[in-house]
C-alpha cells in the first residue's frame, strides 16, 4: 500500500458532539456495563463513510506525564502538532501518567481538552496498579476504561489490561471478556468488518489470561492489535494476529514522539514519528489485508498449561466459586459462611457446605478490600469512599464511615474493634458493632493505605504508600514512632506488606527488596539486609519465632525473629519461578502456605523447609489465604475463583 503524508478528512465534528453521539456506551455502572453491548454507531465523519479514503490515526502510549516534568511540558506541543496534522482521531493506550494519582489524571485530562479531534483512551498499569481512587477517577474523567466504535468496515475495541490496585501480571477482568465477546458478536460477525484492538499490555505471557483474549478475537476478522508497555517499536504474533507495540513518548536518546497509523481499503501502515519532524517516507510496518507474511517469522507464544506438580497427599482441594467477575481480595469467615466482594461491586455471603449464595449486597463499584468479621458484623472498604458494616446474617448495611478516598485497603478486626485506614490521610479504630470512631490518627503524609495493619503487644503497625511505616498506641492512637525508607521514591514504600510483629521486633520488606528489622519499642533499626530478592509477601509462625518472606526467584526464606543480624533457618525453592505477587504467607498446623502470580498454592514443612505439595487452581494471581475456624484454608484468585483446602475424608 502507499504511505501518504496527505491530510485526513476535513469533515470533523466537535469532540463534545462526538461523546454525545457515543452516550450509549458512556459511563454506566459496572453491572449495567456487563449486560450492555456497544451499538454499531458510526464514527462522526459525516453521514456516509467514503471507503476509498484513508483513516489517519495519531497513536500515543507511555507518556508518563507528571505535573512539571519534561513530558508535561512537551505534551501541549504534541497536542498542537496533532491538531494540525490532518488526523481523524487520536488513540492513547495507557501509561499517560506515572502513578495514576488524581492530580496526574486531572492534569493530563485538562491538556487533552485542547485536542480538536475526537480521542479514545484505555488505562495502562500505571493508571490501575497504584490508583488512589481504585480506578474510579479514570472513569469519571473519560466515561469508561473501554471503548467500541465503527468507522465504515473498521470496528475498534479497547479495554483495560490491569493489573488492578496491586502489583501483578496484567489481567483482563472476567466482565471485560464477556463484554468483548458480546460486543464483537453484535458488531463484527460480518467478515467484511475488520476488528482493530487497542490495549496497553502485549497479548502474551505478561498478561495472565492473554489466550482467553485471543480466543475471542480469532472468532472474528481481527486484523491488528495496538498497544505499548514495552517502550519500544516491535511486532508480535498474537495467535496469528499482528500485534504492534508502539513507541513511548521518550525512548532513550531518541527525540520525543508518537506514532501514525493509516488504514485504507487495501491495508495498514504504521510508523513512529519524532515531534516536529515529517513522517518518514517509508513506514516501519505495512501490509495488505489478508497477508499474514508480516508476522510469519514472529514467535507465537506458547499457550499456558497447568504447571506439573505432584498431587497433594491426604489433601482435598475443592473449587467452591467461579464468578463471572474478578475477585481482588480475600474472604472473611464465620462458621460455614465466607464473605467476599467482586469487581462488579457485589458483596456476597456464601455457604461452603451447601455451596449456595446466602445473600448479596451491592456496593456499586469494584471491591478491592478484604472483608473482616466480628460480633455479627462483616465490614469492608468500598471504592465509593467509605467503610461499610453489614449484618453478617442478612447483608443489611448497619453503618457507614465516610473516607477521604476510595478504600481499597484491608482492615483488621480484633476484640470488637476494627482497625483500618480511611483510604488515605486518616487511620482509625472503630467499634465493630456501630462504626463509631474510638480514636483517629491523621498525622500522615500523603499516600494511600493498602495492606492490613498488625495489632500486637499494645501497638498498631501499618505501612503507607508514602515511604513510611507507622507505629501507634493501640489504646489511644497516639504515635509511638515512624520509620522512613532510605530508598527514595514512593513506589518503594512498604505500602502493601503486612509486617511481622513478634518478640519485640518488626520485620518487613518493601519493593526495594530489602528486609528490615526494627525495634518495636522505638523503631530503631536492628538490621537491614538484601541477600535475597524479597518483596512484600510475608508471614509469621504461630509462635512468633519465625518470619517468612517470598523472593522474586520463587523461594521462601525462614528468618528467626530474635536474631540481632540477618540469618535464615531454611530456604525453600518452591519451583514456581519468577514471582512478585504480594499474597501474604500463612502458617497453619505446621505447614507454611504461599500463593503465586499464576494461581499456584505451595505447602511447605514449617520445621524443615521441605516442599510438601503444590496445586494450581488457575492462571491469575492469588489474593489471600485465609484460615477458617476448623483449620481448613480458603484462597481466592483474581480470575474469580475460590478454593477450599481441607484434609481428605
Amino acid at each position: 500500500m502507499r504511505w501518504s503524508q496527505g491530510t485526513g478528512a476535513s469533515v470533523l465534528l466537535a469532540t463534545v458532539l462526538f461523546f454525545a453521539t457515543f452516550g450509549a456506551i458512556g459511563p454506566v455502572s459496572a453491572k449495567e456495563e456487563t449486560a450492555k453491548t456497544a451499538t454499531a454507531v458510526e464514527y462522526p465523519l459525516g453521514k456516509k463513510w467514503d471507503a476509498n479514503r484513508k483513516l489517519r490515526i495519531a497513536f500515543l502510549t507511555d507518556l508518563h506525564v507528571v505535573p512539571g516534568n519534561a513530558a508535561d511540558e512537551n505534551l501541549p506541543k504534541m497536542v498542537d502538532e496533532i491538531n494540525q496534522g490532518g488526523f481523524d482521531l487520536l488513540i492513547l493506550s495507557g501509561d499517560f501518567t506515572n502513578s495514576g494519582s488524581d492530580v496526574e489524571l486531572t492534569n493530563i485530562g485538562e491538556k487533552l481538552k485542547k485536542l480538536t479531534i475526537p480521542y479514545f483512551v484505555v488505562p495502562g498499569n500505571h493508571e490501575t496498579c497504584w490508583s488512589e481512587s481504585a480506578c474510579t477517577t479514570f472513569n469519571k474523567l473519560w466515561g469508561n476504561d473501554r471503548f467500541a466504535f465503527r468507522v465504515g468496515d473498521f470496528f475498534f475495541v479497547g479495554f483495560s489490561t490491569g493489573p488492578f490496585v496491586k502489583m501483578g501480571d496484567g489481567h483482563v477482568k472476567a466482565e471485560d471478556l464477556h463484554w468483548l465477546q458480546k460486543t464483537l458478536d453484535q458488531n463484527a460477525k460480518n467478515k467484511k468488518t475488520k476488528v482493530i484492538v487497542v490495549c496497553h499490555y502485549p497479548l502474551n505471557t505478561g498478561l495472565d489470561n492473554w489466550n482467553a483474549v485471543t480466543d475471542i478475537l480469532k472468532r472474528y476478522n481481527t486484523v491488528a492489535c495496538f498497544g505499548g508497555h514495552e517502550h519500544r517499536v516491535h511486532l508480535y504474533n498474537y495467535d496469528g494476529i499482528p500485534g504492534f507495540i508502539s513507541r513511548s513518548m521518550y525512548m532513550g536518546d531518541e527525540p520525543v514522539g508518537y506514532a501514525v497509523i493509516e488504514l485504507t481499503k487495501a491495508g495498514l501502515a504504521y510508523a513512529p514519528v519524532a515531534m516536529g519532524q515529517p513522517i518518514p517516507e517509508k513506514p516501519t510496518y505495512a501490509f495488505t489485508w489478508g497477508d499474514s507474511s508480516i508476522i510469519q517469522n514472529e514467535e507465537v507464544h506458547a499457550r499456558p498449561e497447568p504447571q506439573s506438580f505432584p498431587a497433594p497427599d491426604g489433601v482435598q482441594i475443592t473449587e467452591l466459586v467461579a464468578e463471572d467477575a474478578s475477585i481482588f481480595g480475600g474472604v472473611a469467615s464465620h462458621g460455614n459462611t465466607i464473605y467476599y466482594g467482586t469487581s462488579l461491586g457485589d458483596f456476597k455471603a456464601f455457604d461452603i457446605v451447601t455451596k449456595k449464595v446466602l445473600w448479596t449486597t451491592s456496593l456499586a463499584d469494584s471491591i478491592f478490600s478484604t472483608p473482616v468479621y466480628e460480633d455479627g458484623i462483616v465490614a469492608v472498604g468500598s471504592s465509593t469512599g467509605e467503610v461499610v458494616g453489614m449484618s453478617a446474617e442478612t447483608g443489611k448495611i448497619v453503618w457507614r464511615v465516610p473516607a477521604h478516598a476510595a478504600v481499597s485497603n484491608d482492615g483488621l478486626a480484633k476484640d470488637g474493634f476494627l482497625y483500618i485506614g480511611l483510604g488515605r490521610e486518616e487511620f482509625c479504630k472503630l467499634e465493630m458493632k456501630t462504626g463509631k470512631k474510638v480514636w483517629s490518627f491523621s498525622d500522615i503524609e500523603p499516600g494511600m493505605f493498602q495492606a492490613r495493619p498488625v495489632v500486637a503487644d499494645g501497638c498498631v503497625v501499618f505501612g503507607v504508600w508514602n515511604n513510611h511505616l507507622y507505629c501507634l498506641d493501640e489504646a489511644t492512637g497516639t504515635k509511638r514512632w515512624v520509620w522512613n525508607s532510605p530508598k527514595p521514591g514512593v513506589l518503594y514504600s512498604p505500602g502493601n506488606v503486612i509486617p511481622v510483629v513478634a518478640k519485640g521486633r518488626v520485620i518487613f520488606a518493601a519493593p526495594d527488596r530489602y528486609l528490615n528489622c526494627l525495634s518495636l519499642t522505638d523503631g530503631s533499626q536492628i538490621w537491614r539486609e538484601n541477600p535475597y530478592t524479597v518483596r512484600e509477601s510475608m508471614g509469621q509462625s504461630v509462635d512468633g519465632e519465625t518470619a517468612y518472606a517470598k523472593t522474586m526467584d520463587g523461594e521462601v526464606i525462614a528468618v528467626p525473629t530474635t536474631a540481632n543480624s540477618f540469618t535464615t533457618r531454611w530456604v525453600c525453592n518452591t519451583g514456581i519461578g519468577y514471582e512478585h505477587v504480594a499474597c501474604p504467607i500463612l502458617e497453619d498446623d505446621g505447614i507454611v502456605y504461599i500463593g503465586s502470580r499464576q494461581g499456584v498454592v505451595v505447602a511447605i514443612n514449617a520445621s524443615t523447609g521441605e516442599r510438601l505439595w503444590a496445586f494450581q487452581g488457575g492462571t491469575s494471581a492469588m489474593n489471600r489465604l485465609t484460615e477458617l475456624e476448623d483449620g481448613s484454608i480458603i484462597f481466592t484468585l483474581i480470575e474469580g475463583k475460590i478454593f477450599h483446602i481441607q484434609p481428605k475424608p
